[in-house]
């Protein structure tokens, strides 16, 4: 099995975030023996999932080294600060909303803390993400600004006047809540037509302090986890989140798997929701039927489909990868942009984009040189070696 093949601190990471129910006697297991809690750590403050994990391996009874313990407790206490802080300051844009006569839909971790965990402790962000209608968007964002809400970053002005969401707005108080408004689902320049899913009065309602809120049917919230991960952020980052939060939809509300076949070929998103939710099924234990992933899947052999898993596995949990153009190249072979309808655009080009336009950083038109080129090929090749014998986990991976 897939899962097998990571070291046990990942292991240990899936088995104690696993939805809808964690496995106890396996994070009990995977504890017993020799474990890096300083890797657990970091693979849970970078999956965002330490608020997470911390009260699990407590409620595990799993003996933590005392000055490991502290850290974790240090950590998990600030992050569950912001989180509540977070959750109030969510109250105060629907409760703006309300008074402009705005409809507000709410995305990624703001919709799933409420629809599926039932709590922002349970479901960890670093934003809060809304969407409205353009004109409506813009309305919000002025009223905010005025409110004293600041700017996240000074830059930008350029990159924003094309992009899904308005310039991120910071909420004081001493934590800085970042707030998205979208004015869409999706990045102009993506390939997705998405659409459909916002027919505003089909949507479902929920109540955010007294203020109304919709949120994405299950189809096209799995579809919308999907394509952030896997176009996005390019299945590179966000991993064991996203196979969490897939696998507790899922769970939830089970979807309506033909709508969401018809709706993936329709937007074009069939190889973002195939990666998704195959790595959601093998790491996360989702209930996804075989025939999904078959019609989902890109014409690929089972052996390439096995071996750019592992890859992507590796490469989003353990960044061990020493090229920037191999997972571009691995990205590109099992999306299958051309056969997907996807056009020239690859997501790449906007964090380049963002980058230059806010930062002036130029770093993607600075050629790396040759002697460098070089001296990454045995490491690349490493890396190759690595992920086609089925050893992950970085560098250390390889035998001596």
């Amino acid at each position: 099995m897939l899962i097998d093949r990571l070291p046990v601190e990942a292991q240990l990471l899936l088995a104690a975030v696993r939805e809808p129910e964690w496995r106890v006697d396996e994070v009990r297991r995977l504890a017993s023996g020799p474990v890096d809690w300083v890797v657990v750590r970091a693979l849970a403050t970078q999956e965002r999932l330490l608020t997470v994990v911390w009260p699990r391996l407590q409620e595990a009874g799993v003996t933590i080294p005392e000055e490991h313990a502290r850290a974790f407790r240090l950590q998990a206490s600030v992050t569950e600060f912001q989180l509540s802080f977070t959750e109030s300051v969510l109250g105060e844009v629907a409760a703006v909303a309300r008074e402009l006569s705005i409809d507000l839909l709410l995305l990624k971790g703001a919709a799933l803390a409420l629809t599926v965990y039932g709590a922002f402790r349970d479901r960890p962000m670093g934003d809060i993400d809304v969407l409205a209608r353009p004109h409506d968007a813009t309305r919000l964002w002025n009223r905010l600004r005025e409110d004293g809400w600041a700017l996240e970053y000074a830059g930008g002005a350029d990159f924003y006047r094309s992009h899904h969401h308005l310039p991120p707005l910071v909420r004081g108080g001493g934590v800085g809540v970042v707030l998205e408004i979208h004015r869409a689902i999706l990045p102009p320049r993506g390939p997705f037509d998405t659409t459909g899913d916002l027919t505003w009065a089909d949507l479902p309602v929920l109540a955010v302090d007294g203020s109304a809120v919709r949120v994405l049917s299950p189809e096209a919230q799995l579809l919308h986890l999907a394509i952030h991960f896997a176009w996005s952020h390019a299945l590179g980052r966000g991993l064991a989140r996203t196979v969490r939060d897939v696998s507790a939809v899922i769970a939830r509300t089970p979807p309506d798997w033909t709508r969401l076949l018809e709706r993936s070929r329709d937007s074009r998103s069939a190889t973002s929701a195939y990666w998704t939710l195959r790595m959601a099924q093998r790491l996360g234990g989702a209930e996804v039927p075989s025939d999904v992933l078959d019609a989902l899947a890109p014409p690929r052999s089972k052996w390439m489909l096995d071996w750019l898993e592992r890859s992507y596995v590796e490469i989003a949990l353990f960044r061990s990868c020493p090229s920037q153009r191999l997972p571009r190249w691995l990205w590109t072979l099992g999306m299958d942009p051309r056969g997907s309808g996807h056009g020239d655009h690859r997501p790449w080009e906007s964090d380049a984009d963002f980058r230059y336009d806010v930062t002036g950083d130029d770093v993607e038109t600075t050629p790396t040189g040759l002697a460098d080129r070089i001296r990454r090929i045995p490491a690349g090749l490493g890396y190759l070696r690595r992920t086609v014998a089925g050893r992950l986990g970085g560098p250390h991976a390889e035998p001596e």
